[in-house]
């Protein structure tokens, strides 16, 4: 089984390979024919690798996905720590549970001043939040999306999202031995606050460690998510640790993840509007 958290993956494994093995090599005086055939196989072989195409950007979102909906139920701790620009922090600690690709549900338990706050995501552009001091429960929609998360530099749609395919036209822009780069649009850019993402994944595990966000006629990002803790439960490769940067306040927000449970048999239940209130 395998299992992730978290709304940020990225991942395939796609190369354009060049070898100097598929250059002919001459065989010596005397060399038996099965070495002379073995190595004009190996030749053969080698050409195949250098002509497979670069990385196709859909295969590449699509995957990342996969990867991001993996998991079939997941539960753990969370701690949050705001910065401000000024250095200050404030301190903030949640459970997370997660089930399939479309439920996830996020409690405050600490300070006591916010504990039962929840945000309940159950399927695209279905989100919910939960205000104890208001006694009912909101439901998040367009532009709440975008909005700071309990003063946080995470968003309700940082903390919600579990595919990006769905929502976004990728386009690779290059990449190197160990990442690919990507350049994500919105399908529907009424439905976004941001023009476009842009992504940095790494190969070997088809982890994002990085995500820019980018308004409307700016070239410049204005936040940053990086990934970082990489750690294997059950096979599967989760991120420990979120660091979210306000690149025009100077704020930061972190997320570290702790007591990861998985595959541990979530009741659907849990993921309720009632729960959400519990």
């Amino acid at each position: 089984m395998r299992t992730q958290i978290t709304k940020y993956a990225v991942a395939i494994s796609a190369v354009f390979v060049c070898s100097f093995a598929a250059m002919p090599v001459m065989a010596e005086p005397g060399a038996d024919d099965a070495d002379s055939a073995q190595t004009d196989g190996a030749g053969e072989a080698s050409e195949q690798q250098a002509e497979q195409p670069p990385a196709n950007a859909e295969e590449i979102l699509q995957q990342v996905d996969d990867e991001l909906t993996a998991v079939e139920d997941l539960r753990a701790n969370c701690v949050l720590t705001i910065t401000d620009s000024s250095g200050s922090t404030d301190e903030r600690k949640l459970t997370v549970m997660q089930k399939d690709d479309d439920k996830r549900l996020i409690q405050l338990t600490e300070p006591a001043r916010l504990r039962g706050v929840g945000l309940l995501a159950k399927a695209e552009g279905q989100d919910y939040l939960y205000l104890p001091a208001m006694r009912r429960v909101r439901r998040i929609a367009g532009a709440e999306r975008d909005e700071p998360f309990l003063d946080s530099d995470f968003t309700n749609d940082d903390l919600t999202r579990t595919t990006f395919s769905s929502r976004y036209r990728p386009e690779l822009l290059d990449d190197d031995a160990e990442h690919w780069r990507l350049r994500l649009t919105p399908r529907d850019s009424d439905d976004d606050r941001y023009s476009k993402l842009r992504m940095k994944v790494r190969k070997k595990d088809h982890q994002p460690v990085e995500i820019e966000y980018f308004e409307e006629g700016s070239d410049e990002a204005t936040r940053r998510l990086t990934t970082s803790g990489f750690d294997t439960v059950e096979s599967q490769v989760i991120a420990h640790k979120f660091l979210v940067e306000n690149l025009e306040t100077g704020g930061q927000s972190t997320l570290e993840l702790s007591d990861v449970e998985v595959n541990i048999g979530l009741d659907d239940s849990l993921f309720s509007r009632r729960q959400l209130q519990r």
